[in-house]
Parts: C-alpha cells; structure tokens; sequence
C-alpha cells in the first residue's frame, strides 16, 4: 500500500475537536497559523490575523475518490469550507461516515462531490458545475444515459489535496511551507 493511504488509513477521525495527522513532529504553516505537531496539535496565532483560516475541526480531506480505482487525477490547493461542511459532518452521519470511509478509502469508495445523496452539499455544487459538461459531453457521445455518464465519471475521478484542511481561501507564505506539509512528503512516488 503507498504511504499515504497507509497513513491516512490508521487515522483517529474519532478525535474531536482538532484533527491533524499524527505522525513525527513538523510543522504545517496555514495562512496566518502555524501548527505544531508531537502526538497533540497546537494551534498559534502568527503574523498579524486574530483568527486561523483552516478549520482543523473538520475532517481532513487529503483526497477524494478511489485513488486505486481512478484513472483521471485533479491536484489542488485545499477543500474548500462552508457551514454545510459543519452540517455535514456534525448532523448527517452518512455524511460524516462516507467522509471516514473516504480518507480510509475502503472499497467502494469513490468522487464524493459527484455523490448525489450530497447534493445540499458544497463540494457537490461545485464539482457538479465544473464538470457538468464533460458528463453531458459523455452521455452524448456513448449514447448511454446522463446518470450512466455521472457514475462512470464518478468512479473515474479523484482529487489530492496540497494541504487537507479546509479554508474559504488559502495562502501559504511561502512555496517551503506546503513543502514541510508531512503528507506532501508522503505523496512522492
């Protein structure tokens, strides 16, 4: 199994309300906040913002999809955050259970953002809209149905995360300080 799904599979996602993956200590700077990692998180203001612009009481989200089973790959920053990621999680337990299944990536698994049991969901909302498109286009070309199309993208797609913790906009300081990220070391082929 590669590093970083062994990693993330062990990972405590009982653990409330900070949520960091416990490995050797490194230091993560999000933003205005730097977090401190030895088996407990710390979280310090820095710079000059009063507040963090991660939420480390959300899961951690540093993929999604089945990254064994899927064939189109997107890299980006970090998961995006709304107060339906605190609904999600804190209300709907299939939610909140297809999250842990998730970052365990049991078999199953795949692009929860396309899962329309989550359509309230933010992240549905915005992957459905960038790739609506590409849906339509497939159905139109196979000549199979929309919702064929939807599951067979489903399936096809994952997403890795720079950094798993979720922000409305994110910022690192500097290029090293994604780098010192320990799950971006864990991603090396």
């Amino acid at each position: 199994m590669h590093a970083l799904l062994e990693a993330w599979k062990d990972f405590d996602a009982s653990r409330r309300p900070m949520y960091c993956l416990a490995t050797k200590q490194f230091l993560l700077m999000i933003d205005a906040y730097a977090v401190t990692m030895a088996g407990t998180a710390l979280c310090q203001p820095r710079f000059r913002k009063a507040r963090p612009t991660s939420s480390l009481d959300l899961l951690p989200i540093p993929f999604v999809g089945n990254l064994e089973a899927a064939s189109i790959f997107l890299l980006l920053l970090n998961p995006g955050f709304g107060p339906h990621d605190y609904f999600g999680e804190y209300m709907v337990s299939e939610f909140r259970a297809t999250l842990v299944d998730n970052l365990k990536q049991t078999p199953g698994c795949s692009f929860l953002c396309l899962d329309p049991r989550f359509s309230w969901w933010g992240g549905f909302a915005y992957w459905q809209a960038k790739l609506q498109q590409v849906i339509q286009a497939l159905a139109g070309s196979t000549g199979v149905s929309y919702g064929r199309a939807h599951a067979f993208v489903r399936s096809s797609v994952a997403a890795l995360e720079l950094v798993p913790y979720h922000s409305e906009s994110f910022a690192v300081q500097t290029a090293s300080s994604a780098n010192s990220v320990q799950s971006n070391s864990l991603r090396a082929i």
